[in-house]
């Protein structure tokens, strides 16, 4: 598939994962060296990425565990990659649509909920 700009890309894959029912993010963004313009990026589900260790929440100097809400991770496959193509100046997924997730996923029905 081919996309004007990135942001058709993350509209295209945001709007699938509602219909499906995870969350996107953007996983990281490569750029060229001396223009700084994106030439690639990598979208996942919310849930991928790696586990962190629960040390990354605790504040060595005060030695006092944060309260806030932490999602945990599920190393979830889900993802797309996109790279800009030069000579058509568009965008291309270059991996296969990743849509198996190794957790629940949650079916929204309209968006409004009562």
């Amino acid at each position: 598939m081919l996309f004007d700009n990135l942001d058709e890309v993350e509209r295209f894959y945001r709007d699938y994962g509602r219909r499906v029912g995870f969350e996107v993010i953007i996983r990281n963004t490569h750029r060229h060296s001396r223009s700084n313009e994106a030439c690639s990026r990598m979208y996942i589900c919310r849930l991928g990425g790696r586990v962190c260790s629960s040390s990354a929440n605790v504040d060595e100097e005060l030695n006092l565990k944060r309260t806030r809400d932490t999602i945990d991770r599920t190393k979830c496959k889900a993802r797309i990659s996109v790279v800009h193509r030069v000579k058509t100046d568009k965008w291309e997924i270059t991996t296969h649509l990743l849509t198996w997730h190794c957790h629940v996923i949650c079916h929204v029905s309209s968006g409004l909920t009562q």
